[in-house]
């Protein structure tokens, strides 16, 4: 279970930068 829930972790962080990446495009295009 701790194994899933660290990958579950990872997953979650590599969502977080991905959107991160987007909205700083969007205020890029925005700006």
């Amino acid at each position: 279970m701790i194994e899933n829930d660290e990958s579950k972790v990872v997953k979650l962080q590599g969502l977080r930068t991905t959107c991160d990446r987007r909205m700083r495009d969007e205020q890029l295009y925005v700006s």
